[in-house]
């Protein structure tokens, strides 16, 4: 076998090339100090399930993904093929690694030391027979939980057969209500260094310099309780409805959850055993307080009929339940079945006589891409993320061009949508060409067509009632959106990355990535109907209160600038269908300037927030008046605005259920670092 070290190598080949002919060539490749150590990184992806497809370190710099904590033990798997080494032509050892510093341009994942080292010569590197094995490179699989030593995996337990449990029941449950309990038991796998199809590939020989990048996910289930004191509790009252708290922080728990099976490593699986336990929370945030949160981590597997009861909440002395109804209309399984890597949100008023829930959901308005022709140049790249039919933009749009990204577009031509021969088609109306090699140009596309341009630069709208297909409704700015794939303008006298200095002549496809620019918000009303707290809410008028109603959309990154003074805006009425059971009558829905969320105190004057105004007779000055604070939502665990950033964002449809009773409005929104399931429900005390 070829040894470690210079020395030792060079030995070792001479030993080698003695016993072949003097007609035998020697290899190409010498094992060497400065590349024979095999290289790796790791980094954890948030939200993902399943097998992760990126193909280079440096993709790994997405929101979303998380470094390791420093000093985190990893168990390794590593495959390779040596032609000739023995029957199967395959040699896999075990060892661990050690995160160390956080690496990559966003600090996203951390470097790795292997002990014991692992080196390309103990795959046959330096075989001169081996250059077929050379070629098809290294398989890795790898487990870790972040901040604790390496799990122990057995050689025959990679591939479906490690035992993996959050907890060991005493006396009928798991108390993970201890610090960072649920955390030591959190499992990440990692199998994106594969030589599967539809994987990112094997880390390559060729590839040694630059070390390769471990994706982990997490092969568990997360499940978040956020808490809320109301009606009855201490300091509640109906001016001060975010003043109750508890008096001692309430206990959570998880009713006959699965908490124990095996885990495949290689595949990505979960698979529980028919064993159930019960499960004490653990108290995140808050307690004896007005909010608190609570997090389990469950196995896989989980899956409940709605009559379940599967959440029990001790509250100053009360205990109230929760059905499994509750979950099973948010979850996005078709078969209703807790999903790896998910995090399961259920957000919970609790009253001295009843709970209910009430969440606001901000639901994304699906991406639309086009592609457009460009000139035959002598330089031949695509530039933007690719178009499919599922996603094609199926419109006419006005297409402009500037040498600047921030100012003195022209509008060209106007792009006219068709289909020829069953493909999407989108044709120039006049003929444009690169003046220049060198010149680079931003192109920019704007939707609906005719929309007026102010000083080559910006689009002035207005809050609006929200119209499908129009202008600002649906106001949908394009341009390509860079890919790692094609960072670079491709033309070698310069180099530049196209998306910040401009794309040089080329003969690919313009992608013009569309996305909507305004925010739409909708305002479902909806109260106790036939209940004494129940209020009439026909012509019930519902304003945004101190926000922006006019702005400017910047043409160079489709991004809003109020312009004027912050004033009131009433919420437009809807025509047409009744939605998710609320009636038509019932629903305000505008399209609204992006902006900041302004918040500083509950209940504030200065706030930004919704006034409904219900009016109870037929005297104009016969209403009552209800506020609720539109407030901003924090990511989970941190202080970071994360959803939407503190602001209404462009894209987005934001839905708020809002339950006005004689007594309150509540209103929640929830959004994690995980694929967010949220729900909403009634349950009993």
């Amino acid at each position: 076998m070829i040894r470690k070290h210079n020395i030792t190598a060079t030995l070792a080949l001479a030993a080698f090339l003695t016993a072949c002919s003097s007609e035998e060539t020697s290899p190409t490749y010498t094992v060497g100090e400065a590349d024979n150590d095999i290289v790796l990184s790791a980094g954890i992806t948030e939200g993902g399930a399943g097998v992760a497809t990126r193909a280079a370190e440096d993709h790994h710099t997405t929101p979303g993904h998380l470094n390791f904590t420093s000093g985190t033990g990893l168990a390794l798997q590593v495959s390779g093929t040596w032609t000739g080494k023995n029957a199967e032509n395959k040699v896999t050892q075990t060892t661990t690694g050690t995160t160390g510093d956080k690496t990559g341009a966003n600090n996203l994942h951390n470097e790795v030391s292997i002990n014991p080292q692992l080196y390309w010569d103990d795959y046959g590197t330096a075989d001169p027979g081996n250059t077929a094995g050379r070629a098809a490179g290294l398989t890795i699989y790898g487990a870790a939980v972040n901040g604790e030593a390496a799990p122990t995996v057995a050689n025959d337990k990679w591939n479906g057969g490690l035992a993996w449990n959050v907890g060991t029941p005493t006396t009928g449950v798991i108390n993970q209500n201890t610090t960072d309990f649920w955390k030591k038991q959190d499992l990440l796998t990692s199998n994106n260094v594969t030589a599967e199809t539809g994987q990112d590939g094997t880390y390559k020989f060729d590839q040694r310099n630059n070390g390769k990048l471990l994706e982990f996910t997490h092969a568990m289930t997360k499940v978040t309780v956020n808490l809320k004191a109301g009606e009855g509790f201490p300091g509640w009252s109906t001016s001060t409805p975010d003043g109750g708290a508890f008096q001692t922080a309430p206990t959570v728990t998880l009713l006959g959850f699965n908490y124990t099976g095996t885990v495949n490593i290689i595949g990505k699986e979960s698979t529980p055993t028919a064993a159930t336990t019960n499960i004490t929370a653990h108290l995140a945030d808050g307690g004896a307080a007005h909010t608190a949160t609570y997090d389990a981590l469950v196995f896989p597997g989980n899956k409940f009929a709605d009559t379940d009861e599967i959440l029990k909440i001790n509250a100053d002395g009360n205990e109230y339940f929760v059905t499994a109804k509750l979950i099973n209309d948010a979850n996005t399984a078709t078969d209703d079945e807790f999903e790896q890597a998910k995090n399961y949100v259920l957000n919970i008023t609790v009253n001295k006589t009843k709970i209910e829930t009430i969440t606001a959901t901000i639901v994304n308005w699906s991406d639309v891409k086009a592609a457009t022709e460009t000139p035959k140049i002598n330089i031949s790249a695509n530039y933007g993320q690719e178009m499919t039919d599922a996603n094609a933009f199926k419109h006419d749009f006005d297409f402009y061009r500037s040498e600047t990204i921030n100012a003195n577009y022209s509008k060209d031509a106007i792009v006219t949508y068709s289909v020829v021969d069953s493909k999407n088609t989108y044709t120039l109306s006049t003929p444009l060409y690169w003046p220049t090699h060198n010149t680079h140009y931003f192109f920019r596309g704007v939707f609906p067509t005719g929309v007026t341009v102010t000083d080559n630069s910006v689009i002035a709208v207005t809050n609006t009632a929200y119209t499908a297909e129009s202008n600002p409704s649906d106001l949908a700015i394009g341009f390509p959106r860079p890919t790692i794939d094609n960072e670079s303008c491709g033309n070698s006298t310069h180099n530049k990355k196209w998306y910040e200095d401009g794309i040089c002549a080329t003969e690919g496809e313009i992608r013009m990535n569309f996305q909507y620019v305004m925010s739409q918000v909708e305002v479902r009303l909806t109260t106790n109907t036939g209940e004494t707290d129940a209020v009439n809410l026909a012509n019930a008028k519902v304003e945004i209160v101190n926000g922006y109603t006019a702005g400017n959309i910047n043409l160079s990154d489709g991004s809003a600038t109020p312009t004027g003074d912050k004033d009131d805006y009433t919420l437009n009425p809807i025509t047409g269908a009744d939605r998710d059971g609320v009636a038509a009558a019932n629903i305000r829905h505008s399209a609204v300037l992006p902006q900041a969320l302004t918040y500083t105190t509950a209940g504030a004057t200065t706030n930004l927030r919704f006034k409904i105004t219900i009016y109870n007779s037929s005297d104009p000055d016969d209403v009552d008046i209800y506020y609720a604070d539109i407030n901003p939502i924090l990511e989970k665990g941190k202080s970071t605005k994360v959803a939407p950033n503190g602001k209404w964002e462009a894209g987005k449809h934001y839905i708020y259920n809002l339950d006005i009773r004689k007594t309150a409005i509540k209103v929640t929104a929830t959004l994690t670092d995980w694929i967010t399931v949220t729900a909403s429900d009634n349950v009993w005390f």
